[in-house]
C-alpha cells in the first residue's frame, strides 16, 4: 500500500505537536511550508521531513503531496483550504476550521464537486473511549439523554455562560472562562445514570455513575495518541470513501 503524503501550512505550536507525535502506519509528512524557507527547513530538520518550502502556493503545486494539513491561523484557513482543493488535496484543518457557516458551505461544496476530503482537526470525534460509550447508550437501556454540562478552560473566550435546548427536549449547559481556573469536564446525564469525562477533548477514562450511586471505571484508547487516531480515520476516509470525519457535526457547530 502507497503511503499518503502529508504536507503542513503553518509551523507554529500546534504543527510542532502534530509532527512530533504523527506515527501511523500509512502515511507519512511529505513536506513543510510557511512564509520564510528558513523556518520551513528548520522545521523539516527537526522533524526528519523530506521537502522544506518557503510559501505555501509552493507546497500546494508539488503532486507528491495527497494530503494537507492547515495549521495556520483561523482567519486564514477559508483561503488555504480553496488553494488546496483546487490543487486536488484531500484537507485536515485545524479548528476553528473556518470563520462562518458561508465559507464552511463553500469548502465542503468545492470538496464535494472534486470527490476530496475535507475535515476539522476535532481530536475529540476520534478517541476510542467515545465509541464505547456510545455503544452503551445505543441498546436504550440508559433511558432518555436529558442533560449535558460542560466546563472549559479555553484560553481564548473571556467567559461566557450558555444554554442550549433541541426538539426531543434534550438540554446542555456549558460554561467557558480564562478568567478563572474550570476543569475540562463534561456530564452526559441519562435518566438512569450519567458519564462524567474529565478531559474530555483527548479523554480515554470515564466514569458512569448509576442510579444507586455506585460507580463504574471505564478505559479505552491512549490519550497520548489522539493525533495518531484523527490521522488514521482521515486516511481510512480517503482510501476507502467510507465517511469517519463528523463534518456534519463540525457545520451543526458553526451554525449555531
Amino acid at each position: 500500500m502507497k503511503k499518503l503524503n502529508w504536507g503542513i501550512l503553518g509551523l507554529g505550536s500546534i504543527a510542532t505537536s502534530f509532527a512530533a507525535s504523527f506515527c501511523v502506519e500509512d502515511a507519512q509528512i511529505y513536506a513543510a511550508g510557511s512564509r520564510t524557507l528558513e523556518k520551513a527547513e528548520q522545521f523539516a530538520k527537526e522533524h526528519g521531513i523530506e521537502k522544506a518550502y518557503g510559501s505555501y502556493d509552493e507546497l500546494l503545486k508539488d503532486p507528491a503531496i495527497d494530503v494537507v494539513y492547515i495549521a495556520t491561523p483561523h482567519s486564514h484557513h477559508a483561503d488555504l483550504i480553496m488553494k488546496s482543493l483546487e490543487n486536488n488535496k484531500h484537507v485536515l484543518c485545524e479548528k476553528a476550521i473556518v470563520m462562518n457557516t458561508k465559507q464552511l458551505d463553500a469548502a465542503m461544496k468545492l470538496a464535494s464537486e472534486k470527490q476530496l476530503v475535507l475535515a476539522e482537526a476535532m481530536t475529540i470525534y476520534h478517541m476510542p473511549l467515545y465509541q464505547e460509550l456510545k455503544k452503551r447508550v445505543a441498546d436504550g437501556s440508559l433511558g432518555k439523554l436529558k442533560m449535558i454540562q460542560v466546563s472549559f478552560e479555553t484560553g481564548v473566550d473571556e467567559q461566557a455562560g450558555i444554554i442550549l435546548k433541541n426538539d426531543e427536549n434534550e438540554m446542555a449547559t456549558i460554561a467557558i472562562t480564562f478568567r478563572a481556573k474550570m476543569p475540562k469536564q463534561g456530564i452526559v446525564a441519562f435518566e438512569k445514570g450519567y458519564f462524567t469525562v474529565n478531559d474530555f477533548p483527548r479523554a480515554d477514562k470515564a466514569t458512569f455513575t448509576h442510579p444507586d450511586g455506585s460507580v463504574e471505571q471505564i478505559q479505552v484508547g491512549d490519550t497520548n495518541q489522539a493525533l495518531n487516531y484523527e490521522v488514521r480515520h482521515f486516511n481510512d476516509t480517503v482510501r476507502t470513501k467510507k465517511d469517519t470525519l463528523s463534518l456534519d457535526l463540525t457545520h451543526d457547530v458553526m451554525e449555531i
